[in-house]
């Protein structure tokens, strides 16, 4: 069984600039430090990208397993 985070409020957001190394170590330190981090995917960022693409590039980058999808939002877990 997983745990809910769905009462979470994301703790990273992905804005115009998409997956800066600025977001992968706020991202990664948030791991770190929790284990497990909600991120929310602005609009702004999907003008460029899909939304499943930049999930990939930031569980890619940040050597992380996705928990969960939800609408503009994903929850890692640290490896």
């Amino acid at each position: 069984m997983k745990p809910d985070f769905t009462k979470e409020k994301p703790k990273v957001r992905v804005g115009k600039y998409g997956v800066t190394q600025g977001v992968v170590d706020e991202i990664v330190r948030r791991l770190e430090q929790n284990n497990v981090v909600k991120i929310k995917i602005l609009k702004s960022c999907l003008k460029n990208e899909s939304f499943d693409g930049i999930a990939e590039k930031i569980v890619k980058l940040t050597h992380s397993n996705l928990v969960e999808t939800r609408g503009h939002t994903i929850i890692l877990l640290r490896n």
